[in-house]
C-alpha cells in the first residue's frame, strides 16, 4: 500500500530544502572566496561571569579560512577578571581578520587528509587554574557547497521526470505505460493528471 502521507512529507521537506539551498550555496560561495582573503569567525559564547571563582564558558563557533570551513564547540574553564569578561563576552561575535594567506591554504605535511583539507581533533587541557575540552572539525569549502547544492538539483531532476511521464503518456507516480488506459494506472491506482 503506498503511503501518501508520509510522500507528502517528504515532498514538503525536500520542497524545503530546494528551496533553502540556493541561499545556502550563495553563502558559501561568498564565505569560500573570503576565505582566500582572510578568516572570518562566528561565535556563540555563554559563560557564567560573577567575579567569584571560575567562569565555565561554553562556545560554538564557525570559522572559515584557507579555503576551509569549520566548526568548534567547547568549554572552557577559567578564573574570572574583568579583562577575561571584556576580551569574551556572552553572545555572538564575528570577528574578521584580514591575512593574506600563501598561495596554498591547506597544510603540506601531514596525511592525505588533512592535505586535502579535512581535520578533526578534540582538545583537552588542564591544569590547577584552566580547563578546556573542545571538539574541531574542518572541512574545505567544496564539500559544504556541493552538499547545499543536491536537494535543489534533486527537485530539479523530479520535476523533469514528471513532466517528461506527462507528455509520452506514462504515470507520473510509478512510470508505467498508461498510454492503454489514460485515466487511471493500471500498475499503482494513481489517477492521471493530464
Amino acid at each position: 500500500m503506498w503511503d501518501y502521507e508520509g510522500h507528502c512529507l517528504r515532498r514538503k521537506f525536500l520542497t524545503f530544502f530546494s528551496a533553502a539551498s540556493p541561499l545556502v550555496f550563495a553563502a558559501l560561495l561568498v564565505s569560500w572566496v573570503r576565505s582566500y582573503y582572510g578568516n572570518d569567525n562566528w561565535a556563540l559564547r555563554h559563560g557564567r561571569h560573577d567575579g567569584n571563582g571560575p567562569v565555565v564558558t561554553r562556545s560554538a563557533m564557525l570559522m572559515s579560512g584557507a579555503g576551509c570551513i569549520g566548526v568548534r564547540a567547547g568549554r572552557w574553564s577559567e578564573p574570572d577578571s574583568p579583562a577575561l569578561q571584556k576580551e569574551y563576552p556572552d553572545g555572538l561575535h564575528a570577528r574578521h581578520e584580514s591575512n593574506p594567506l600563501p598561495a596554498t591554504g591547506y597544510p603540506l605535511d601531514g596525511s592525505f587528509w588533512n592535505r586535502i583539507g579535512f581535520r578533526c581533533h578534540v582538545d583537552r587541557f588542564s591544569d590547577q587554574t584552566e580547563t578546556e575540552a573542545a571538539f574541531t572539525l574542518i572541512v574545505p569549502h567544496w564539500l559544504p557547497l556541493w552538499l547545499s547544492a543536491t536537494p535543489a538539483a534533486m527537485s530539479l531532476m523530479r520535476r523533469r521526470r514528471d513532466r517528461l511521464r506527462r507528455q509520452f503518456r506514462f504515470c507520473v507516480r510509478c512510470g508505467y505505460d498508461i498510454r492503454a488506459t489514460p485515466d487511471r494506472c493500471p500498475e499503482c491506482g494513481a489517477l492521471s493528471t493530464t
